[in-house]
């Protein structure tokens, strides 16, 4: 033994000093200790060469499991190697019965050539696609867009897990969300997913299964991603995932099956127990909504942000930005939207601009209403307001001010407001009545932030009257001494 002994391995000497074995004793000891070899040879998965069916984690009182082809029960061997989907199904025996689960594997480009580990995230899917055939757990939601779209498809750097929800229950039938973790586990080891990049979502009642899997599991997962989900376990699932790192991407609508209500208060509980949640209510949003989520790449590559253990991007996107994702065509071809982020970069440096509407004459302008260098914007929709946004770290020792130069269009109206880290700091009404020459000048101190890291956002939001065009003609932050 190296280093300083502990007080258990003295008395143990000292035990051994006064008594020592006799050739009786040590005969009987290393009959024991082949004994325990053995056993351990018998018994250990990891020795027999099939660790890769019983996850580390998992406790030993659950039944180990095994993947299979799907239908005919066989070994799936080097095949589930292969890139693209397999049908599969997760079997165990429990009180002397063998029992199934489909499910389907889609494992990525490069699976069969590249050695390394793979971020995993789990889909499930809704109430209508129930059933006994892992083939229905493709054929909606995230699978179809792997299936139909080889952009993404050849892109996507993850393996997909999808368990296919039984016909006779749902997804947060008892004892369901345990099975769905255990099959998690197995399928993070068998497939070298990389544990601190597990990410789960689901939509309908396969979001209310994300929240049921999450607080079942609540150190298991980077991030969880319920869409439109109706929530009735809110204190409990709040009090479980507490504290635990996962982030929440909640995605719900103000109408239609009534999602939202149950969201927001699931919302306000987490965030009560210092869980980071980003929230996206969608005005006017149905049910179908989903797909507007799942069909594009920016989806997935916010999930991959997230890394268990790991602090959070510092401009990460919120829940204001996938607002504006679920009306993605308003925001026009992606070639207007970078050109309009470039001419932000030119016209005031370190900002970005998010969810501007498709408008031809958005964008930096020579001269408008006597100004030259005029950045117009428009939000997207009624709805959805379009934001500049920044995150800066203040100096401790100075003061920061941030004055803002901006004017509206005849007979147009907006308002400004400007958040800092998301709380609502001022809030102004651009029109004839409070800017009669066009433009109006608003000088906001941030000297209560100083030496802080703060997120600010200029939101231009329509108030429903008139062209909601914003004109900036300033975006500036200053420093002055205190006196």
């Amino acid at each position: 033994m190296h280093g300083c002994p502990t007080a258990k391995s003295i008395a143990f000497t000292s035990i051994y000093q006064r008594h020592p074995p006799n050739r009786g004793t040590w005969h009987r000891m290393i009959h024991r200790l082949l004994l325990a070899l053995f056993a351990l040879l018998i018994l250990s998965p990891a020795l027999r060469g099939d660790a890769t069916t019983r996850p580390a984690t998992l406790p030993a009182t659950l039944p180990v499991g095994v993947f299979r082809s799907w239908p005919d029960a066989g070994e799936p061997g080097d095949a589930l190697r292969k890139p693209g989907f397999h049908k599969l199904f997760y079997q165990w025996q429990e009180n002397g019965k063998l029992r199934r689960f489909p499910l389907s594997v889609y494992l990525p480009q490069g699976y069969d050539t590249t050695p390394q580990q793979w971020p995993m995230l789990t889909f499930l899917a809704g109430l209508g696609d129930r059933g006994p055939d892992p083939a229905g757990s493709i054929a909606v939601g995230v699978p179809v867009v792997l299936g139909r779209d080889p952009a993404i498809a050849n892109w996507f750097p993850m393996i997909l897990l999808t368990p296919q929800c039984p016909s006779d229950q749902v997804w947060e039938s008892p004892g369901m969300a345990q099975i769905i973790v255990r099959i998690i586990r197995a399928a993070a080891i068998r497939f070298a997913a990389d544990p601190s990049r597990l990410y789960l979502t689901g939509f309908s009642n396969g979001g209310r299964g994300a929240w049921v899997v999450a607080a079942d599991a609540p150190d298991l997962f980077a991030v969880a991603a319920p869409i439109v989900s109706r929530e009735h376990f809110a204190t409990a699932t709040a009090s479980r995932l507490a504290h635990s790192g996962i982030s929440c991407l909640v995605v719900s609508v103000l109408d239609d099956i009534k999602s939202e209500p149950d969201s927001s208060r699931m919302v306000a509980a987490l965030r009560k127990q210092a869980v980071d949640v980003v929230y996206a209510p969608v005005p006017r949003g149905g049910h179908f909504i989903w797909n507007a989520y799942y069909s594009q790449k920016e989806f997935y590559e916010w999930l991959l942000l997230h890394r268990r253990g790991q602090p959070i991007p510092k401009d990460r996107a919120g829940g204001d930005h996938f607002i504006g994702l679920a009306f993605a065509r308003a925001k026009g071809p992606l070639e207007l939207q970078q050109r309009s982020q470039k001419q932000l970069d030119s016209f005031s440096p370190y900002w970005w601009l998010d969810n501007c509407g498709n408008a031809k004459d958005c964008g930096l302008k020579p001269d408008l209403l006597g100004r030259s260098n005029v950045l117009v914007t428009r939000p997207l929709t009624l709805d959805v307001a379009c934001r500049i946004q920044t995150t800066r770290q203040l100096p401790k020792d100075k003061w920061t001010r941030l004055t803002l130069t901006v004017g509206h269009p005849p007979a147009g109206e907006w308002e400004l407001i400007v958040r800092v880290n998301e709380d609502e700091f001022a809030r102004v009404l651009v029109n004839d009545q409070t800017a009669p020459g066009g433009w109006l000048q608003q000088v906001i101190s941030l000297r209560l932030f100083a030496g802080q890291e703060v997120r600010l956002q200029l939101i231009n939001q329509s108030t429903g009257r008139g062209n909601p065009q914003a004109y900036w003609g300033k975006i500036q932050l200053t420093q002055d001494t205190p006196r």
